[in-house]
């Protein structure tokens, strides 16, 4: 007779000590032996990421049942060790208004910049976006347009800080991104042989496009200070959103959005052969 597999043993719960608590706070402040996730429905989606490698998952003393029962499982799930810890003590980690009481610790998602300038699709290149909430909106518009990955360059702030985790709705965690300093990144772009264009206030208007390079990357330079002279040199082409005159410019997440959903139609019709 054949006998049934048994199922993995499940993973021993986790203890809340001084240890854990210095761990995810080096973790949230530094990234420091990983990033920290917050909230039910951020961990949940992690927690089915197959390419994202939670390393732990901590859930409140007082979490109702329903909710702790279904992170339990999707923990189990994964291998993932999971624990109980005193509300308060998670909420001194946290940095929002209404904590949750559900934190998880994953490994850094970042990936080599050699890896990201040769992904498929479109690339978008952070030249010192300092504000983490245009970082995590301009990566959910990445997402939704289907870029195939991010560029974080130096003075940017980071796609996994908890600010831009939540501007983003998690979005952050499905674009491939690599950090690194600005001239190192271009120097990646230019051995892939992609095509940069920066979006500029004073670049050509985007209606006007026609054609777009197979292997563009698109450049949002700081909110205050504009693009880097580096990206300024390496690009092709500057392109703008036209916008009323009596408005001085757009938010740069805003500007991006309206950029990737105009590029995104030339993508499109290369898919499925229109003109």
């Amino acid at each position: 007779m054949s006998s049934v597999p048994l199922p993995p043993p499940a993973p021993l719960p986790l203890r809340w000590t001084a240890a854990c608590r210095a761990r995810l706070r080096d973790a949230a402040e530094t990234r420091e032996g990983g990033f920290v996730l917050e909230g039910r429905k951020l961990v949940l989606d992690a927690l089915a990421r197959p390419d994202l490698v939670a390393l732990e998952v901590w859930l409140a003393d007082d979490l109702p049942y329903e909710v702790a029962d279904e992170l339990d499982a999707a923990a189990r799930a994964r291998g993932v060790r999971i624990g109980r810890a005193p509300a308060r003590d998670l909420e001194r980690t946290s940095d929002v208004v209404a904590p949750q009481g559900v934190l998880a610790l994953a490994a850094d998602p970042g990936r080599p910049a050699a890896e990201v300038a040769r992904a498929r699709g479109a690339v978008v290149f952070l030249d010192g976006v300092q504000d983490p909430g245009n970082v995590g909106a301009v990566l959910r518009s990445a997402a939704a347009f289907a870029f195939g990955g991010a560029l974080v360059a130096t003075g940017s702030a980071d796609p996994v800080g908890a600010k831009a985790l939540r501007a983003s709705a998690g979005a952050s965690l499905a674009v491939p991104f690599a950090r690194g300093a600005t001239d190192a990144l271009l120097g990646e772009v230019a051995a892939a042989r992609r095509v940069v264009w920066l979006l500029d206030d004073e670049g050509d208007a985007l209606w006007g496009v026609e054609r777009v390079p197979a292997g563009l990357v698109l450049a949002v330079g700081s909110e205050g200070r504009g693009a880097s002279a580096a990206v300024r040199h390496a690009a092709a082409r500057r392109v703008a959103v036209p916008i009323a005159p009596r408005v001085e410019s757009l938010n740069a997440a805003v500007a991006f959005g309206i950029a990737a959903a105009h590029l995104a139609r030339f993508a499109g019709a290369a898919r499925t052969g229109a003109k």
